[in-house]
């Protein structure tokens, strides 16, 4: 795809109406903003906050504002041969609403494209191509890994979770129980351990065992810290532990792992 025309965070009053009777020589990609009310083809739907719809060329599409305003980003696209082959292998659905639940993270790519797509730096079109393919790919994690399906309720907790999930990676030393964890945030423990899977695709403890390995990696390859050291700051109690999880995961001991790369 070749954007041909963009616009980023657009709004318009209650009289906006948008009709596409015979359908478009091209793609229209929207993040709508606001509720709305859809015809796509034959079918009369509404569009939710958070929701986004990648309209194929020659598909009848009318859509207008349900209440005081419509707001969305939106940019029209060239038809390219490769086009139904990138979509297909990215598993992103056309001539439907999807509803991600959460947009920011792509309007905020939309409006970075907006920005390129109408200046006159050198590299414009190549940094467009690459903000697009961007967009595509994110939009394509949060498909495979099933965050758009969150419900509202779920969304509100999101922050919390991530905030965990930071703090698992960033000290990995001072990582509670599940338990602890759970409380502190306000979950049950198999609250969190399910909204935890639901956002992130893995569970709360691999990603524990995940953080202490990687830091665990980094001190083994970085410092002269004994294995026993090391133990400690990855938040094990002893090393025993530490080197048998160790190996379990990376199929080698800490000691075989640190020669292995300093002899790199």
């Amino acid at each position: 795809m070749k954007i041909g025309s963009i616009g980023y965070d657009h709004s318009h009053d209650e009289r906006f109406v948008m009709d596409f009777e015979d359908g478009l020589e091209c793609w229209l990609f929207l993040i709508i903003k606001t509720t709305a009310k859809f015809v796509i083809g034959k079918e009369k739907m509404q569009a939710e906050p958070g929701t986004i719809l990648l309209l194929e060329p020659g598909t009848p599409c009318k859509y207008c504002a349900k209440d005081k305003v419509y707001t969305d980003d939106w940019f029209f696209a060239e038809t390219e041969e490769t086009d139904k082959a990138y979509l297909l292998e990215r598993k992103i659905p056309t001539n439907t609403l999807l509803h991600l639940g959460q947009t920011a993270e792509l309007s905020s790519l939309m409006h970075r494209m907006s920005l390129e797509h109408y200046s006159v730096g050198i590299y414009r079109e190549e940094i467009e191509k690459n903000y697009l393919e961007i967009l595509f790919d994110t939009i394509s994690r949060s498909i495979q890994t099933k965050v758009y399906v969150m419900p509202q309720s779920f969304l509100k907790k999101n922050h919390k979770l991530t905030r965990i999930r930071m703090e698992i990676y960033a000290q990995p030393e001072q990582i509670c129980t599940v338990d602890e964890l759970a409380q502190r945030a306000g979950f049950s423990r198999s609250g969190l351990q399910h909204l935890y899977k639901k956002l992130f695709g893995v569970s709360i403890t691999q990603d524990m065992v995940q953080s202490r390995m990687d830091c665990a990696k980094r001190l083994l390859s970085t410092t002269t810290l004994s294995v026993h050291d090391i133990a400690i700051k990855c938040g094990y109690r002893n090393a025993y532990y530490f080197m048998k999880q160790f190996k379990k995961h990376l199929q080698m001991t800490p000691t075989e792992y640190r020669r292995s790369v300093s002899s790199v």
